[in-house]
């Protein structure tokens, strides 16, 4: 439940987890590897809204601003997530009907 309120405070409220990536990004990036699908589909959207990849909030400089602060092994397995996995997931959401609202995988 918590990674559906890291999604929707990111996507309705940016202004509240923007000054919190340093913790969030972090946690949701080990939710990822999770087995459990609903958790790792819910923590990919979570990951989305808060490094501002959506069709509602598309600013790649987030994502970048982000990395440059990492190492750079750190920076790079972002980036690569990002690439292979979160512009997808945005693009599939922006193709969907509904947008970005509720299809089952935030209910983690």
């Amino acid at each position: 439940m918590s990674v559906l309120g890291i999604k929707t405070l990111a996507k309705k409220h940016y202004e509240f987890v923007a000054a919190h990536l340093s913790i969030l990004v972090p946690t949701l990036m080990l939710l990822v590897r999770e087995r459990v699908i609903p958790i790792k589909l819910a923590a990919e959207r979570s990951l989305l809204h808060l490094l501002c990849l959506s069709s509602q909030r598309n600013d790649p400089s987030v994502l970048t601003k982000y990395a440059s602060g990492l190492d750079n092994a750190a920076a790079r397995n972002l980036s690569d997530y990002a690439k292979r996995v979160l512009t997808k997931l945005a693009d599939k959401a922006s193709d969907d009907e509904g947008g970005d609202e509720d299809d089952g995988a935030d209910d983690a």
